[in-house]
């Protein structure tokens, strides 16, 4: 009896450890509010992590090539956006900070004017809203850049977006620079741009 114990004890820890022991929300729930705070904290700060990692991994990489479709359903194609630097934001319609970073996208492609591509990427794949609601949505913020539909989510797979939002650069040559996995104000964007802008002089 007490090796089953120490069996099941050693799976136990393993299963921890290996992190596929994930808290449910009914035993979340069970628990006094401030401990619901902390390990809802937790397990956010864990997805940071996890995203944040597989963000790294693909920089330096050649960024992968995609042709999606906007609101219109005219097809976009990443490899003839290629001879200036390229900015992906990617959003979904629940999540508020990846909202506000079109918003941001916005200011800068005003200032910038056609010297870097923007493009949003809407995670339709990750979003509750039925198509036709995010097409309207589109249509009303009049974004001055292409908002394009990753309906299968192949395109945030590609480019490991594990969080949203995800805002990834690419340079003219087609590598991915730098890639967050939170909001970043105008005043990084401008930064990253400039550092990949002063590379081509060079």
């Amino acid at each position: 009896m007490k090796k089953i114990i120490s069996i099941a004890i050693c799976l136990l820890l393993l299963i921890v450890l290996t992190g596929c022991g994930v808290i449910s929300r009914q035993q979340i729930e069970d628990k006094p509010p401030e401990e619901q705070e902390e390990i809802q904290e937790q397990q956010e700060n864990g997805a940071q992590e996890q995203a944040e990692e597989k963000a790294e991994a693909i920089i330096g990489d050649d960024a992968p090539y995609f042709a999606l479709k906007n609101e219109q359903g005219e097809s976009i194609e990443l490899e003839k956006l290629m001879d200036r630097p390229v900015v992906l934001s990617f959003w979904v319609s629940w999540n508020e900070a990846s909202k506000e970073q079109l918003n941001i996208i916005e200011n800068v492609h005003r200032l910038l004017g056609g010297d870097v591509v923007f493009l949003g990427i809407h995670g339709s794949s990750f979003d509750t809203l039925p198509p036709e609601e995010i097409v309207e949505y589109i249509e009303e913020k009049q974004l001055p850049f292409e908002v394009l539909l990753d309906e299968e989510g192949d395109v945030a797979s590609q480019y490991y977006v594990g969080r949203f939002p995800t805002i990834v650069f690419l340079d003219q040559e087609g590598k991915v620079v730098q890639s967050y996995t939170t909001l970043i104000e105008e005043d990084a964007v401008l930064e990253e741009i400039e550092g990949i802008l002063w590379q081509q002089e060079f």
